[in-house]
């Protein structure tokens, strides 16, 4: 909770601390050794609870020395030494404090005008802490005990206090405005008070015990384990919790390296500077006026020392320390010490030359001429701080006795001392307590633990006496065998193996025989079963001779195949398979056998895969692309063929195993996660479980096997739902269905899993089977090389221009997913057509697009790459209005497009311009020109330019006269032909303009014909042709396209032989014009035909005249 944010760049420190006008830190006159530094007694409990070492006066003075010429004089707040303020006193703050209630600290009054040094002194006096302490702190966390200038965040945070690693910027924001320096102070203190305090949560670093901590906050930098031996280092450790590296140490005045962290290395380090050794006194204290003590500060009691032998005895506790009146006088006198102890569970230990022995019994104590009742009571920490005594040596006679609960044994061989000197440690002990110890028989070279096994001491090793026999054979008394304590015995080396000094054989000791180890391989496998004692010839042959050990050796169960230090299982056929005799394996301890690994993991020395053997029952070959994560359980043993062959083979486990612990496992490198079922187990590899559908086809491994894979995740499982960051799949049936998204894959299973503790990537091995993709969804494949639409289990591709126009339309009803899916997934769909802008069903086509469908009777003219769909798309697709168009049509791209397009014979015309696309609109079926999108228009092939039939127009170039006839030919006429048809100025165009009409065609005159009928063309009129008197016309009739007669719109005018202009009246006869002379001979003439119609001048004046004649009507 109060974890803080440590400054980890000294060199960056030294940077903002200069801008500061902060001056650097001082190193000590002295060399100070980093090697020196202990990370668990940075500093000692009496150095940092000794609140007595300096008053104010003595603080003052103190950081008068620390900055000469103060730089403050910038309207912020005064260096430390000049600085000032009032102090609210703690219960103003007591709402900011931990279990203020329990009064960690005493109470600080309010005052007014305090200096720094003031608030120090009362701090360090109400929480009985060194105010040393504080002052390193102070620097530490901010300089503000060197700073010339210091700033007003130095105040606001001086103590680091309120500094989570979370979020520094929070740092001192809450501190008391106007009392920020006793606000840190205080706080800080109380709470290095509260630190260790039972009854807090800060107990968890516990004094005396091994403890693991972090170089840095990045964990990739490691740890580090130590044995913390004082409560005021556990409160460095909560306060700042990283311990230095070795770059840092190194580098003891500058920075490490991007692992270091400087706060605790800091402390230790300016402590050393402003004050001496922070460890400087541990248990065993006095002041400048008073006699020696040891303490017990969770006691408050102290213990007089009167015999300064006892300050030796003990000295684990000090070094001797010299602390203050007030501190010293603090604890509450207890008596003197004695050397006998008691700790806080009432066990007794007989302390002496720094080593403890406990004592069993109040009796036992009394038979010492010790006090049991009076014993002083020393904390769990300080015992913890005396090593094991074995042996007492009298202070006079120099005699070392064997001690054994309340016995002693003399040992009076001096080689047999050093052998047994590896049990413990020997202390001088007064023969007043010695004799106290019951003698008994001198300690034997044969010895026996607390079981009975017998021993002989030989060279520093005990060898194993298997026998009576053997015993007597070496000249030992078998029942006369000293007893000694199996944990105390069991520190002098096992000697597994007997050799001459001279001899090349090496020979195995089990139970009471001797056995040739016969070769140097075996005897390397063998290697940790114990020493090997070089005897004589005559020694070794006091051991009867067994079996030789070839590569067989076996346990009370088990029988093993020893093979490049490694063990196997084997059972007499396998053993027979490979041309050995189970019958002669030779017995070992099982603590012998441990020490040879037994490889879960084996393969054949002929080659083929990897297997994974199941307690040496079953056999699983694995995967070889697998390997890498099975790795950490074993290595991978080779054996014969024969001994592979004999073992009953099952299934690949696809990564997966059972453990002793009841769970079942997912194997990733070097972690394991957990399986959510058997059935998502199934899914994943079919064939490994077979019709079950339980993890009985999968190995079972011990909890021990697996100890080397990390729990991935505690609180996911491996499930069937897999991610990566690009795509997601759900396995079933040993396949990967890639799902296209979150609602495809709630439509296929109702109730999706949770999604998997690992990622799909460890499944990229399994095929992939069809994708999961809800009915009626558009989406593009996730290399956006592929867009389209599955419907009805159908997969329809469409281009990238439909997949976009259609995102968002609201005619569309489809789902417009979001998700996407590999080109390799798609291609497991079954394919219907391309879905094309150009549709049709049964009964109609369709132009497709953002909008809708645009029904075209004729869908065939406009393109050639027309697709069938089923209703079941057409259907979910609004139409675009009401309109059923036939070609051809007029297009455009936009509203505002000034470019037009006519739609026919699969060609895509673009109009000469606006005025022939004006004269064009009144020919389509929609009488308008429609807005499709320009893709759409894009993929219909470009056609040559248009212009609207019944256009007249003139050629630049060559100055010939066209009529437009229809969309595919131009009809060459004279100029006075071209006046019948139109008064307008010609238009011109270039011969380019032309490429897509025929030009071979001619209009001789303006007689024309339009389906049955006939027509004379006058003014730009086609009037009416009488069948009966179309052929005293001249020329003949030319008959034009139906589109080019829609333009020029003939009338129901009818047209005979006579013809008039102005009062002037004609008979067309033979093609030639009679002029009539008057009104009664056009009577006489006309009859009952039909009347002159009225004509232009110019088709008058086209016309050959004949002379006036005079008619008698008859």
């Amino acid at each position: 909770m109060f974890n803080k944010l440590r400054k980890v760049l000294v060199g960056l420190i030294t940077l903002c601390l200069s801008l500061a006008g902060i001056v650097a830190t001082e190193a000590p006159s002295f060399a100070l050794n980093a090697n020196t530094f202990d990370p668990g007694w940075i500093i000692s409990d009496s150095v940092f609870y000794d609140w007595g070492t300096m008053d104010a006066a003595d603080i003052q003075k103190f950081l008068n020395a620390r900055v000469a010429t103060c730089t403050d004089d910038d309207g912020g707040p005064k260096c430390i030494k000049n600085y000032k303020e009032d102090v609210v006193g703690s219960y103003a703050i007591r709402g900011s404090l931990h279990n203020y209630s329990d009064r960690i600290c005493a109470d600080v009054p309010a005052a007014t005008n305090q200096s720094a040094a003031q608030i120090i002194a009362k701090v360090a006096v109400a929480c009985k802490i060194n105010p040393r302490v504080l002052i390193v702190t102070l620097q530490k966390e901010q300089g503000l005990i060197g700073a010339a200038d210091p700033t007003e965040y130095m105040y606001k945070a001086a103590m680091g206090y309120g500094c989570p690693d979370s979020a520094p910027e929070i740092c001192g924001q809450d501190s008391n405005s106007k009392s920020r320096l006793f606000w840190q102070l205080y706080r800080a203190a109380w709470q290095l008070r509260w630190y260790g305090d039972p009854r807090g949560s800060f107990t968890y670093l516990k004094p005396g015990k091994f403890i693991s901590m972090g170089y840095n906050p990045k964990d990739s930098c490691g740890r580090k384990s130590f044995k913390l031996k004082s409560q005021a280092t556990a409160n460095l450790y909560y306060y700042t919790p990283y311990v230095p590296n070795k770059a840092a140490l190194d580098n003891l005045w500058g920075t490490g390296d991007t692992c270091s962290a400087y706060g605790n290395r800091n402390f230790w380090r300016q402590f050393w500077t402003w004050f001496g050794s922070p460890v400087a006194g541990g248990y065993l204290l006095k002041s400048s006026t008073s006699q020696t003590y040891l303490v017990n500060q969770t006691t408050s009691k102290r213990y007089l020392i009167t015999n300064e032998s006892m300050v030796a005895d003990f000295e684990p506790l000090g070094p001797l320390g010299t602390v203050s009146e007030d501190y010293i006088a603090s604890f509450i006198d207890a008596g003197e010490l004695k050397p006998l102890v008691s700790d806080a569970a009432g066990k007794r230990y007989l302390i002496a030359s720094g080593l403890k022995y406990e004592i069993a019994s109040a009796a036992q104590a009394t038979a010492l001429g010790l006090a049991w009742v009076t014993a002083p009571l020393l904390t769990d920490v300080q015992i913890s701080n005396f090593g094991d005594l074995t042996f007492g040596k009298s202070a006079t006679t120099d005699e070392t006795f064997l001690l054994n609960g309340s016995t002693r044994a003399l040992v009076n061989n001096a080689e047999l001392l050093k052998t047994l000197s590896a049990m413990g440690s020997t202390a001088v002990i007064q023969d007043s307590v010695l004799n106290g110890f019951t003698l008994t028989n001198p300690v034997t070279q044969l010895v026996q633990d607390s079981a009975g096994n017998r021993f002989d001491l030989q060279n520093g090793l005990k060898v194993p006496i298997g026998s009576q026999a053997v015993a007597t054979a070496l000249g030992h008394n078998w029942s006369a065998a000293t007893t000694i304590d199996s944990t105390k015995l069991s520190r002098i080396t096992s000697a597994a193996f007997l050799k001459t000094a001279n001899g090349t054989s090496s020979y195995f000791l089990s139970g009471s025989t001797r056995h040739q180890v016969i070769s140097s391989a075996m005897l390397s496998s063998m290697s940790k079963f114990g020493s090997t004692a070089t005897v004589s010839s005559d020694y070794l042959a006091k051991f009867p001779s067994g079996n030789t050990i070839s590569s067989l050796l076996k346990s009370d169960t088990k029988t093993y195949y020893i093979n490049a230090g490694y063990k196997y299982v084997v059972t007499p056929s396998q053993a027979t398979g490979m041309g050995l005799d189970s019958t002669k394996a030779v017995l070992c301890s099982s603590a012998q056998l441990t020490t040879v690994p037994s490889p879960i993991l084996i393969k054949s020395s002929a080659g083929g895969p990897t297997y994974l053997v199941d307690d040496y029952l079953a056999k699983h070959p694995l995967n070889e692309a697998d390997l890498e994560n099975y790795t950490a359980l074993s290595v991978i043993g080779t054996v014969p063929a024969a001994y592979i062959s004999a073992i009953p083979s099952k299934t690949d486990p696809a990564r997966m195993v059972n453990s002793t612990d009841g769970l079942h496992y997912f194997l990733v490198g070097a972690k394991k996660y957990r399986i959510l079922n058997a059935a998502t187990a199934k899914s994943i590899s079919p064939t490994t479980f077979g019709v079950g559908a339980d993890y009985a086809s999968l190995p079972t491994l011990s909890t021990s096997q697996l100890s080397k894979y990390v729990l991935g995740s505690s609180t996911t499982y491996v499930t069937s739902y897999v991610k990566t960051t690009d795509a997601s799949y759900l396995i079933e049936n040993g396949s990967r269905r890639e799902i296209l998204d979150a609602a495809s894959l709630a439509a296929y299973t109702g109730a999706p899993p949770a999604a998997s503790a690992i990622s799909a990537l460890h499944f990229k091995a399994l095929p992939l089977g069809n994708p999961i993709i809800a009915d009626n969804s558009i989406f593009k494949t996730s290399d956006a090389t592929n867009y389209g639409l599955f419907i009805s289990g159908v997969y329809y591709s469409m281009t990238p221009e439909l997949y976009n126009d259609v995102q968002n339309a609201a005619a569309w009803h489809f789902t417009k997913s979001t998700g996407k899916l590999s080109g390799a997934s798609v291609a497991k769909l079954p394919a219907g057509v391309k879905l094309s802008n150009f549709a049709k069903n049964a009964t109609s086509g369709y132009v497709l697009f953002g909008a809708g469908k645009q029904a075209i009777t004729d869908i065939q003219n406009i393109s050639s790459t027309v697709v069938t769909l089923p209703n079941v798309i057409l259907d979910k697709i609004d139409a675009a209005n009401n309109l059923v168009l036939t070609t051809p049509l007029v297009v455009k791209e936009s509203n505002t497009a000034t470019s037009t397009v006519l739609l026919t014979a699969q060609k895509a015309r673009t109009i000469l311009d606006n005025d022939e696309s004006a004269k064009l609109l009144p020919l389509v079926s929609s009488g308008s020109a429609q807005v499709w999108p320009k893709y759409v228009i894009s993929q219909i092939a470009p056609g040559t330019k248009v212009l609207a039939p019944a256009s007249v127009f003139k050629v630049k170039e060559s100055g010939n006269i066209y009529l437009v006839d229809g969309f595919a030919k131009a009809l060459r006429m004279t100029a006075a032909t071209a006046a019948a048809f139109t008064k307008a100025k010609l238009k011109e165009v270039t011969r380019a303009d032309l490429v897509g009409y025929n030009t071979a065609g001619t209009l001789d005159w303006q007689k024309i014909t339009c389906g049955t009928e006939s027509y004379l063309v006058d003014g730009g009129v086609p009037l009416l042709l009488e069948a009966a008197t179309i052929s005293q016309w001249p020329a003949t009739a030319k008959a034009l396209d139906q589109k080019t007669c829609q333009k020029l719109n003939p009338t129901t005018t009818r047209v005979g032989v006579f013809i008039a202009n102005g009062t002037a009246k004609y008979k067309v006869i033979s093609g030639k014009l009679k002029p009539i002379r008057s009104a009664a001979e056009y009577t006489a003439l006309l009859g009952n035909q039909t009347p002159a119609a009225l004509v232009s001048t110019e088709l008058i004046a086209s016309m050959t005249k004949l002379n006036p004649t005079s008619y008698v009507v008859v």
